[in-house]
């Protein structure tokens, strides 16, 4: 099931960087930044809350709702799983850099990133998930 939904939000994170919009821009930028406050302050669950709207922004800016609703149930499925990654402050903004990539590929501020590095990038916190949840 991680791996059908890394697979998805890659799939997501593709075709918002084709069809992102103003507001889907604006949206997917608040909500980074709001995950950054809740990270720098330390704050799990304000962290999480934050990363679920982070998530939901990138869906919606593929204009594909079946695709988001997809998602979203993917993520619904294996969210006390994927919580248990944010323990500490340290885990929260190592996840921050790991937004940084994706929303640098969506936002287009990274032109030299191919979809296969893109792929090793958001690779590792799927590798993670599954570690902890195979103990």
């Amino acid at each position: 099931m991680y791996e059908a939904m890394h697979e998805i939000e890659v799939m997501c994170a593709k075709l918002a960087s084709r069809r992102i919009t103003l507001f889907s821009r604006m949206q997917i930028q608040k909500t980074q930044s709001e995950c950054q406050f809740a990270a720098e302050k330390g704050n799990v669950s304000l962290f999480l809350k934050a990363n679920e709207f982070f998530h939901e922004a990138i869906y919606k800016s593929t204009q594909n709702p079946f695709l988001a609703e997809l998602a979203l149930s993917f993520r619904k499925r294996t969210q006390v799983s994927r919580s248990q990654k944010f323990k500490s402050k340290k885990d929260l903004l190592k996840a921050i850099k790991e937004h940084d990539t994706l929303v640098n590929y969506i936002l287009g501020n990274e032109k030299k990133i191919t979809e296969n590095e893109l792929l090793a990038k958001l690779s590792q916190p799927i590798i993670e998930t599954l570690s902890l949840n195979s103990n």
